[in-house]
């Protein structure tokens, strides 16, 4: 961000902003899947819990305004917390195979330049009860460990951080893996966190923007 306006995006964000077209969408996917449970998950019980944490994250209620000379964040001023964290109404969706194909949908879709550039949406339970968050970050909100901290802020629940020695043993299998578990937004069911990897999870008609960095790390595991 530029120290003179820090409103104003990057070269590099506006730089990915300005590939997107009919077949490049400019957004990450992560995909978190949660452990069966007596009921579905509340999505407005979602909804209240991650808008409660919203005010640690601004980009989170703004929108880029590209009208001027240069693309800048502006205040969302119609901001709903419903336009962000849905259910998403996927019929016959039990298998893995039909959550890969809703999450391709969603992968396809971009998203809404006239609203903050990040959604959740939750799909199933499928047919062996789990469900799963679809969370979609365009990279010129957040890329790399950028992501990982909105994920933290608003969905992950904070935690403790174990001693040193325990950590390093417990996060090995981690840094072979893009997979980790942890708990979101009050949950106490157990959620599996995943990167999807476009070439599997997108139909051959779009195409995210590679980010500008290096790949986003593998997210903590939480106890």
């Amino acid at each position: 961000m530029s120290r003179e306006d820090p409103d104003r995006l990057s070269a590099d964000d506006a730089h990915i902003l300005g590939l997107e077209s009919a077949v490049i969408t400019g957004h990450t996917l992560k995909l978190v899947v949660i452990e069966p449970a007596t009921s579905p998950l509340d999505v407005e019980a979602l909804r209240t819990a991650v808008s409660e944490r919203l005010s640690s994250q601004p980009r989170a209620t703004q929108r880029i305004d590209t009208s001027g000379p240069e693309p800048r964040w502006v205040d969302a001023t119609a901001f709903e917390i419903s336009d962000h964290v849905r259910r998403r109404e996927e019929p016959g969706c039990a298998s893995r195979d039909d959550l890969w194909r809703a999450v391709s949908k969603l992968m396809s879709e971009h998203l809404d330049h006239e609203r903050p550039l990040w959604t959740f949406d939750l799909i199933g339970p499928l047919g062996d009860g789990r469900e799963a968050i679809a969370v979609r970050i365009h990279h010129a909100m957040a890329d790399g460990i950028s992501a990982v901290r909105f994920l933290d802020d608003v969905l992950w629940d904070q935690h403790l951080e174990p001693p040193r020695e325990n950590r390093d043993r417990a996060f090995a299998p981690l840094r072979r893996s893009v997979r980790g578990s942890t708990r979101c937004c009050g949950c106490p069911r157990l959620c599996v966190v995943s990167s999807a990897i476009a070439g599997r999870t997108r139909p051959s008609t779009a195409r995210s923007v590679p980010p500008a960095s290096s790949p986003s790390p593998s997210p903590r595991s939480r106890s």
